[in-house]
C-alpha cells in the first residue's frame, strides 16, 4: 500500500511539475511576444510621426515628394513588418509584403484589392492598433514661438501593420517546449518505472534467497530431532526443542506476512526491544565481542510492530557483527538519546573497519552487498520498516577506519 501511495505521489508531482513549467513557459512566451509588439509599435509611431512632419513643411499636400520616396524605400521596410497603408481615397501601397506580380501592372493593382489583402489587414488590426497619418496645416503665430500646433487637420493614410515573422516563430515555441518536456517527463517515468522494476526483481530474488535461508536452519533441525525421536532419545527433551524451533518457523512466516501487509501498531519499550535483540544475538556472535546498551532518556515507549521493529536492528546489529568479528577488542555501543521534538534516536556504533566510500551511497539499495555470499536484502528491508512502515528515518552517520554510526530515529 505504502509503495502504490509513493507511486501516486510521484505522479501527482510530476503532473504538478508539468502544469507549472507549461504556465510559466506561456507565460514567459507572452510577454516575450508583448515585449516585441511594443518595440514595433514604438517604432512604427515614431516613423509615422516623421511622414507626418514631412507631407506638413509644405503649404500645399505633395504625396510624390522625394521625401516620400525615402519613407517608403527604406524607412518603412526598415521595420522588417508587413505594412499596408490605405489613403483617404482607399488606395493601398504595401511594403514588406509579397505579392505575386510584377508592379504596376494591371494583376498587381487588382490583387491590392483583393480579398486576400483584406483578410491581411484585418489579421493585423486585431494584432495592432493602426496609426493614422495626418497632413497638417499648422498655424503661423505658433511656428513664431517655435511651437507646431496644428491650425487644420487632415487624415492622409492608416498605417496598418503586422508582427515580425519572429513573432510567428515564437508563437509555436511554448508548443514545442511543451512536447519536448512532455517527451523528457515520458523518458524520466519509464526510467523511474524500469528502476523500480529493477529493484523489484532484486526484492523478489533476495526475498526468495532470505526465506530460503531463515526457514533452513529450523527445518534442518526438525529433520534432525525427527531421526533423534525414531531412535528413542530422549523425548521431552528433543520436543522442548522442537516447539523452539516451530517458535521460529512461526517467527519467520509473520516476518514476511507483515513486511507485505499493514502491521496493527503497539506500544513498544524501545529499550526492552534492544535488549532483546542484542541478547538474541549475543548467543550467536564471537564470546570477544561485546554489545553495550545506553539509555539517555530512560523508559520510551514508541509506536510500531514489534516483530518488524526485531528484524530491523537485527539486521543493523549483524552487520555491525560482520565488521568486528575479526576484531579481537570488538564492541557495538547502542545509544537511545532525544532527537527533536517528539523523536528519538537509536545510535548503533561499532569500531570495526567501516564502509569503503564507494559503498556507502548503496547500502540500502536492493541487492547491493559488499559480502560475497549477501543478497542486498537486509538493510533495504530495514529501510523500508523504519521509513515506510514505522514514518521514521534510517541513514549513515559516519563510517571510516575507527568505525561506523548508524542513525535510526522513531517517533514516541
Amino acid at each position: 500500500m505504502k509503495i502504490k501511495n509513493n507511486l501516486y505521489n510521484t505522479n501527482y508531482l510530476l503532473l504538478a511539475l508539468f502544469i507549472v513549467i507549461s504556465i510559466v513557459i506561456y507565460y514567459l512566451n507572452i510577454q516575450t511576444i508583448k515585449t516585441f509588439r511594443k518595440e514595433v509599435a514604438n517604432q512604427a509611431t515614431f516613423l509615422v510621426q516623421k511622414y507626418t512632419d514631412i507631407i506638413s513643411t509644405s503649404d500645399k499636400l505633395d504625396l510624390d515628394s522625394k521625401g516620400l520616396d525615402f519613407m517608403h524605400d527604406v524607412m518603412l521596410p526598415s521595420l522588417k513588418v508587413p505594412i499596408i497603408l490605405e489613403n483617404y481615397e482607399g488606395e493601398r501601397l504595401v511594403i514588406n509584403i509579397d505579392i505575386p506580380y510584377n508592379q504596376n501592372t494591371p494583376n498587381y493593382n487588382k490583387y491590392l484589392h483583393s480579398q486576400d489583402i483584406t483578410d491581411m489587414q484585418i489579421r493585423m488590426d486585431k494584432r495592432n492598433t493602426p496609426l493614422s497619418i495626418y497632413y497638417h496645416i499648422y498655424d503661423s503665430d505658433s511656428l513664431k514661438i517655435g511651437k507646431k500646433i496644428p491650425a487644420s487637420s487632415r487624415k492622409i493614410y492608416d498605417l496598418h501593420y503586422g508582427d515580425p515573422k519572429i513573432i510567428d516563430k515564437l508563437v509555436w515555441l511554448p508548443y514545442l517546449e511543451i512536447i519536448f518536456f512532455i517527451f523528457f517527463i515520458l523518458i524520466a517515468f519509464s526510467g523511474f518505472q524500469l528502476i523500480r522494476k529493477d529493484e523489484k526483481n532484486l526484492i523478489y530474488a533476495g526475498m526468495a534467497r532470505e526465506t530460503a535461508h531463515q526457514l533452513g536452519t529450523p527445518i534442518s533441525s526438525l529433520m534432525g530431532w525427527m531421526k533423534l525421536l525414531e531412535e528413542g532419545d530422549d523425548k521431552e527433551k528433543i520436543i522442548k526443542y522442537i516447539g523452539q524451533d516451530i517458535d521460529r518457523l512461526s517467527m519467520i512466516s509473520d516476518r514476511f506476512s507483515k513486511i507485505g501487509s499493514i502491521p496493527q501498531m503497539k506500544e513498544i519499550n524501545i529499550e526492552k526491544l534492544l535488549e532483546g535483540v542484542s541478547s538474541y544475538i549475543k548467543t550467536r556472535a564471537p564470546k570477544s565481542i561485546k554489545i553495550k546498551i545506553e539509555n539517555n532518556l530512560g523508559k520510551k515507549i514508541v509506536l510500531g510492530d514489534y516483530t518488524l521493529l526485531d528484524w530491523a536492528f537485527q539486521n543493523i546489529i549483524k552487520n555491525s557483527i560482520d565488521a568486528i568479528k575479526n576484531n579481537d577488542n570488538g564492541e557495538i555501543l547502542i545509544i537511545i538519546d532525544s532527537y527533536y521534538d517528539n523523536y528519538i534516536s537509536i545510535d548503533i556504533h561499532d569500531n570495526g573497519s567501516g564502509i569503503p566510500r564507494k559503498h556507502r551511497n548503496n547500502i540500502f539499495r536492493p541487492g547491493f552487498s559488499s559480502k560475497r555470499r549477501g543478497w542486498g536484502l537486509g538493510l533495504s528491508l530495514t529501510k523500508r520498516i523504519i521509513q515506510e512502515i514505522h514514518l521514521g528515518r534510517i541513514w549513515l552517520v559516519q563510517s571510516n577506519e575507527r568505525g561506523t554510526i548508524m542513525r535510526t530515529i522513531l517517533r514516541f
